[in-house]
């Protein structure tokens, strides 16, 4: 990267907690900081914490203790965690742009997840270009846009979507939190997908209907594409500690085209039920297969699992 005092900007790259948000949203940055920008990452002291070590290219500066108040687990569960999340974002956030507007390297743009559509209103606020970033598809964004068109009503619109978490309340937090991925948009100065335009060039084209969209291909470390980028070798952020080393070994042994790859993400807890049928779909299927699970749930569900 150049030295800082011939940087071209600085932008702030405000990437949801969860390890599937963060790692695309930093090897993005670190992509953006190879190109003479300054990048600072705000997130949560838990993974400022995690980061803190993980590459020169970025300064990782934390914007809420989830480490005190307990993240997801602490008061209120999700909900909790999302108001206590953005009532101190929102503050840490404005405050960290205000310390740099009379410095060598004002901060200029904001690059926020989609999912914390909060983050934007810093950015108006304080008069600085802002960037909304999917980490989904554009197909999943385009299907959610076009029943919010089809459903405008939230009454008629949150039924037409999947069950997404805990139904507790009459409109669960996790759909709520959805919902909100689409404030403003339209205002954005750009929103980024994380595609590539001959992936999804046709819904690509529909939602640059309504946004100033742009695909910004495929945000994985630079080692595995281009190496363009010395320090980009692996991702930064891992909430399990992956057996990479014994999964690339089995890989390398078999067939091109050949595995079945199965992960539902960090976050999703399946139940005895559903881990015993994907289980038995993939005894069936005529594939060997890569099962990404955490350890730890199927150790403690083996006993359920095996009467099923």
């Amino acid at each position: 990267m150049e030295k800082e005092s011939v940087c071209k900007a600085h932008v702030i790259v405000v990437p949801y907690h969860g390890q599937g948000h963060i790692n695309p949203m930093v090897q993005f940055a670190k992509r953006l900081a190879s190109k003479g920008i300054k990048i600072t990452i705000a997130t949560t002291a838990s993974t400022a914490k995690t980061m803190e070590r993980t590459s020169d290219l970025f300064s990782v500066v934390s914007m809420y203790d989830d480490i005190t108040d307990g993240g997801v687990a602490g008061p209120g569960g999700f909900k909790g965690f999302l108001d206590r999340f953005e009532a101190s974002g929102l503050k840490k956030l404005t405050e960290i742009v205000v310390k740099h507007e009379n410095t060598d390297h004002p901060i200029k743009c904001l690059v926020h997840d989609a999912d914390m559509m909060w983050a934007s209103s810093v950015a108006t606020e304080l008069g600085i270009a802002r960037a909304a970033f999917f980490t989904q598809s554009c197909a999943a964004i385009g299907k959610r846009i076009s029943q919010r068109i089809s459903y405008p009503i939230l009454e008629d619109f949150a039924p037409h979507l999947p069950s997404l978490g805990s139904d507790t309340g009459h409109y669960p937090p996790l759909i709520m939190h959805i919902l909100r991925q689409f404030d403003n948009l339209d205002k954005a100065d750009w929103v980024l997908f994380y595609s590539f335009n001959a992936l999804e060039e046709e819904v690509v084209r529909w939602l640059s209907k309504f946004w100033r969209a742009r695909t910004i291909g495929l945000i994985v470390p630079s080692v595995y594409l281009d190496k363009r980028v010395e320090s980009a070798r692996d991702y930064v952020f891992n909430i399990h500690k992956p057996s990479t080393g014994t999964c690339l070994d089995w890989l390398n042994k078999q067939k091109n085209g050949s595995i079945v790859y199965v992960s539902y993400g960090s976050v999703t807890s399946l139940s005895v039920e559903q881990i015993a049928e994907i289980a038995e779909a993939l005894e069936h299927g005529n594939n060997n297969f890569l099962w990404v699970v955490n350890s730890q749930a199927i150790s403690k569900r083996k006993h359920q699992i095996r009467e099923l």
